[in-house]
């Protein structure tokens, strides 16, 4: 039986908690914590930290919960086997900060974030107010030109090996950028690629509704042929080509869509549907990276 990922054991131990610029924000089970003042966060190595604003210790907390400090740590036997970096740079080129994925032997994946001068977090920014990945990638783009907007960094490289211009959310699927960090994107078609589960459609959700609030042209594509939770890495893994790429359903994001409160039908078409839904089909073209 695998190991548990130290800070999926500490979160479940926290309901309420909720996310926090670059973690997240609960209750403390040291003391009777009225306000939440407990910061739970992810160190470079995989290992969680604990910050009670009113002085609990880390001990105290985790004896709170019959737990040790051991179960902060990653496990030695699930020391990472591979670690991807992947720098963040604003629409301008100015690298703004490094995110670290760490695939560790059991599957469980860990994320991480520094700073360009090597110091871990972010400083107390929020992930929501971060820039989207390969933003420097659209110095050159013409306004107006087409950009697929994923979920990840992995799944937005692969697409862009379609010789089209892609970027992607970087703050999870429980989060979503800004109006204000998606302004910079506004003079663009984004057609946004959503992973094929409920968080995924969740998340992008929110996206189309806060990138039309910054003045995009937004459109929502889907791919019917995707399993459970695939998303645009797993279409290019099975052989997805431009032409392919184009003639998947795409359905535009209205302003009325703004007001609606579930988008589902707009976003994953009725099954057995060979067509796009009934709202306007965009024309994608394969364009330069």
């Amino acid at each position: 039986m695998p190991a548990p990922d130290p800070l999926a054991t500490i979160l479940a131990r926290l309901p309420e908690a909720r996310r926090n610029g670059a973690g997240w924000k609960a209750r403390c089970p040291a003391h009777e914590d009225k306000a939440p003042s407990l910061s739970i966060s992810r160190g470079d190595d995989g290992r969680v930290l604990l910050n009670c604003f009113a002085g609990c210790t880390a001990e105290a907390i985790v004896k709170a919960w019959n737990l040790t400090l051991f179960d902060l740590f990653i496990p030695k036997k699930l020391t990472a086997t591979r670690e991807l970096k992947y720098p963040l740079h604003d629409i301008t080129g100015k690298l703004v900060a490094v995110h670290v994925r760490r695939d560790l032997p059991d599957g469980v994946k860990t994320f991480s974030w520094g700073l360009p001068d090597g110091t871990p977090n972010l400083g107390g920014r929020r992930m929501d107010s971060l820039p989207l990945y390969r933003s420097e990638k659209l110095v050159l783009v013409p306004s107006k030109s087409t950009v697929y907007i994923t979920e990840g960094e992995k799944a937005a490289d692969a697409l862009a090996l379609l010789d089209v211009h892609t970027l992607a959310t970087v703050c999870g699927a429980a989060a979503c950028p800004t109006v204000a960090a998606l302004k910079p994107y506004s003079g663009y078609h984004l057609i946004l690629w959503p992973d094929n589960d409920d968080a995924g459609r969740s998340h992008m959700q929110r996206l189309a509704r806060a990138a039309t609030e910054a003045g995009a042209s937004v459109s929502v594509l889907t791919w019917p042929d995707a399993k459970d939770k695939q998303d645009a890495a797993d279409f290019m893994a099975q052989g997805g080509t431009a032409e392919i790429l184009a003639a998947l359903p795409v359905v535009r994001f209205t302003e009325a869509d703004l007001w609606r409160q579930d988008l589902t039908d707009a976003i994953a078409p009725p099954e057995g549907a060979d067509k796009p839904l009934s709202a306007p089909e965009v024309t994608v073209e394969a364009t330069g990276r």
